[in-house]
C-alpha cells in the first residue's frame, strides 16, 4: 500500500508540470485548465494521507517522517495554488522550501546529536 502512496505523490507531481509541457507543445487552452491543479492538490492529500496511515499502521510513526511527509504536502499545495493564481500562494510554496532546509539541518537520529 505504501507504493500506492508514492504513486499518487509522483502522478501528483507530473500533474503540476503537465501544464508547462502541454504550453511547451501548443496546447495553451488545455495547458490553462483548472483540472491539473486540482487533481495534483487531491492526488498528492491523498498519497501523503496514506503514508501517514502506514506509519501509524506499522508503528514507525515518526516527527522527522512526519515532518518530511507535510513539507512534500506543502509544496504540491503551495505549488498548484500558484497555478490558480491564489494570491499569496508564493508564501505557502516558500514555507515548503524553507521547511526542506529545516529539515535537513535537524539531526535525523540520536547518534548526530552532541
Amino acid at each position: 500500500m505504501g507504493k500506492q502512496g508514492t504513486y499518487f505523490i509522483v502522478i501528483a507531481m507530473l500533474m503540476m508540470v503537465a501544464p508547462y509541457i502541454l504550453n511547451f507543445f501548443g496546447a495553451y487552452k488545455l495547458s490553462m485548465s483548472t483540472v491539473f491543479p486540482l487533481s495534483a492538490i487531491f492526488l498528492g492529500g491523498v498519497g501523503v494521507g496514506i503514508h501517514i496511515v502506514l506509519q501509524i499502521k506499522n508503528k514507525t510513526f515518526t516527527a522527522s517522517g512526519l515532518m518530511l511527509l507535510l513539507i512534500i504536502l506543502t509544496i504540491i499545495v503551495g505549488f498548484s495554488l500558484m497555478a490558480l493564481n491564489v494570491p499569496y500562494a508564493k508564501y505557502m510554496l516558500l514555507a515548503g522550501t524553507l521547511l526542506v532546509a529545516i529539515w535537513i539541518i535537524i539531526p535525523n537520529n540520536s547518534k548526530q546529536k552532541n
